[in-house]
């Protein structure tokens, strides 16, 4: 059976940004070196807040459990989050598979290269004015480029 520590090890790159956000005198570069090894936070812990071993020790043990909590809390949160938002605007995130299809309405992998090729044209409704003056500019180039070309 994996102990809580283990866990945390494993999946530090995870819980190293809790852990920087606990011990924020501690050299951010330090929390990661140590790659999830308790000493080695202990240690970290130990030098940038000039407390005992045994004090840093005791720190590090309570932290290490309550951030699986907080960490199950934090990924909730998410969901939570973005089933309020699904609701409140009527979609649903996609949920592509590994052929990359869309599962939730059925739509192929082509569904997001046609939004993102369409991306130019919602860009030009939102703004009409700024696209006017990039095609007033083109246009200015363009008679600039040709006039040169005739002398």
């Amino acid at each position: 059976m994996q102990t809580a520590w283990d866990r945390i090890e494993d999946d530090w790159h995870a819980y190293a940004p809790m852990a920087k956000a606990k011990w924020k005198r501690a050299d951010p570069m330090i929390i990661d070196a140590t790659g999830g090894r308790r000493d080695a936070l202990i240690d970290a812990v130990e030098r940038a807040y000039d407390i005992s071993r045994e004090q840093a020790r005791r720190e590090v043990s309570y932290w290490m459990t309550t951030a699986p909590h907080d960490r199950a809390a934090k990924a909730d949160n998410l969901r939570a989050g973005r089933r309020r938002v699904e609701r409140r605007t009527g979609q649903q995130r996609p949920r592509i598979d590994a052929a990359g299809q869309d599962r939730s309405t059925g739509a192929g992998w082509m569904e997001p290269v046609r939004d993102y090729a369409l991306a130019p044209v919602d860009q030009v409704r939102q703004h009409p004015v700024g696209a006017m003056l990039v095609a007033v500019g083109v246009g200015l180039l363009i008679t600039r480029f040709v006039a040169a070309g005739r002398r």
